[in-house]
């Protein structure tokens, strides 16, 4: 607990400190090398004799408390989020949450209950493929007809090989090299599943990571993980998120909505950042100016990342 503190705490000072203007409510971040890591919410600004008590996450103020938080790999994304023609005819919600059988992988609680609470925010307009019925081929099929894909799964980076890295489906997998080339016209792509957000950095190319390969292939918008996740936490948080986003707030707030939420209605040893920090959203709201919006704060500094190496020794 007190080197989470120290380390969150003067990582604050280093990124954010008095430079930032609260009275913008957005913030997008554009990390580079170790800090694409750092989940950005969890970033402490308050003082706090923590002396030997480990359950203390609680108390601490978190950056998510005072801004809605999103990022991005790159700077010019901001104003090529729609670049990508879009079909005028598509339905708003596909849903995925398969079952596995012969144990080729473990099942997940509530991956199906969390497709069906997001399903009903839509008046269970769209469609879903539960269990056996998560077939790849059938989603890849049906997927150019929709703009949001929820994919409730399990993910398996693989660090050795970045390009094998895959997302699970009923029946078989669905590879990084083939989502390069899938055909869709999705908005928002929902990666609940492990490490859909992290992978191998490459020098001056950045993370080859699951939500990388949704945005590179033309989705707008990215919700994924960053390291191994609670499947019930992640359940609780999501169906809070389609709460606010199905009422048409941008995705990037009702995100940041949800999560302030799960703070201030968990319970006290639940509220540790590995419960609710994971999830984050790659991509940007489209931005119909030309210029750079005033209210984004955008981080590029590499210097930074020494910073980084000193306060996390």
């Amino acid at each position: 607990m007190k080197i989470f503190y120290e380390n969150a705490r003067n990582l604050y000072d280093i990124l954010i400190g008095e430079s930032y203007d609260f009275k913008e409510k957005d913030l997008i971040v554009i990390p580079d090398e170790e800090l694409n890591l750092i989940p950005f919410e969890v970033l402490v600004s308050n003082d706090h004799q923590i002396n030997n008590d480990k359950s203390a996450y609680h108390k601490l103020k978190y950056l998510i408390q005072d801004v809605n938080i999103s990022y991005l790999y790159s700077s010019h994304l901001l104003d090529k989020v729609k670049e990508k023609p879009k079909k005028d005819d598509r339905e708003i919600f596909i849903g995925v949450a398969p079952k596995f059988e012969n144990n080729r992988i473990s099942n997940l609680e509530s991956n199906i209950s969390e497709i069906e609470n997001a399903y009903s925010f839509y008046n269970e307009s769209g469609k879903i493929l539960l269990g056996r019925n998560a077939k790849l081929n059938y989603f890849l099929n049906e997927v150019k007809n929709y703009k949001i894909a929820h994919l409730a799964t399990h993910a398996i980076y693989n660090d050795r090989i970045p390009l094998d890295s895959r997302i699970e489906f009923a029946d078989t997998s669905l590879h990084i090299y083939q989502l390069y080339a899938m055909e869709h016209n999705l908005d928002l792509a929902i990666l609940s599943a492990c490490e859909t957000a992290t992978g191998k950095q490459n020098k001056g190319e950045g993370v080859i990571s699951l939500s990388r390969a949704f945005i590179q292939s033309g989705c707008s918008k990215v919700i994924a993980s960053l390291w191994s996740i609670s499947d019930k936490k992640t359940s609780v948080l999501m169906n809070d998120f389609y709460k606010d986003f199905s009422k048409g707030i941008p995705s990037h707030q009702a995100l940041s909505n949800a999560k302030r939420k799960y703070l201030e209605e968990a319970m006290t040893q639940y509220t540790h950042p590995y419960y609710w920090a994971s999830i984050i959203q790659i991509g940007a709201e489209e931005n119909k100016s030309n210029k750079l919006p005033q209210f984004y704060y955008l981080i590029l500094l590499l210097s930074i990342v020494i910073a980084v190496f000193i306060f996390l020794k």
